[in-house]
């Protein structure tokens, strides 16, 4: 796979996306229980893992995080699975924001597994917050929660 071409896409694609798609149901005082989707990799370091997931909820957010709202930060293997998630959401016309993470490596980043993590990498995916978890269940409910290894 080409990755800048990719990103290229992805970045169309989600501008496409982000300008058809409904918005996000507001949150706020009054309203059911808030929930932040995280993917992170389970292939980073447990350091980098959490930076990413600070990443990914950084750029997804579009308004402050009410109080009480709920994390979710779930795993994939590595950059792969990943990317097969983030078509999968795309597809199913969910918002979302890919992290992409081009220095990486410049701190001798090495996965649990003791392989060295090429620098250029996509790393999480941050997704909007939301009070209907359902289409998200349906879409990411069989990832497991991360865990530092």
């Amino acid at each position: 796979i080409d990755y800048s071409e990719s990103q290229g896409r992805e970045t169309q694609a989600r501008s496409n996306l982000e300008q058809a798609a409904p918005t996000t149901t507001e949150v706020g005082h009054g309203n059911p229980t808030t929930y932040c989707y995280v993917v992170v990799r389970a292939d980073l370091s447990p350091g980098k893992a959490v930076a990413q997931v600070v990443h990914a909820v950084g750029e997804a957010a579009h308004a402050p995080h009410p109080e009480g709202t709920h994390a979710v930060v779930l795993s994939v293997p590595d950059e792969a699975s990943l990317l097969s998630v983030a078509q999968r959401l795309l597809c199913a016309c969910q918002p979302y924001h890919l992290i992409h993470e081009p220095d990486l490596s410049d701190s001798g980043s090495v996965a649990p597994d003791g392989r060295a993590v090429p620098p250029g990498q996509f790393t999480a995916i941050g997704l909007p917050l939301v009070t209907d978890r359902k289409p998200l269940k349906r879409l990411l409910g069989r990832l497991p929660l991360w865990s530092p290894a």
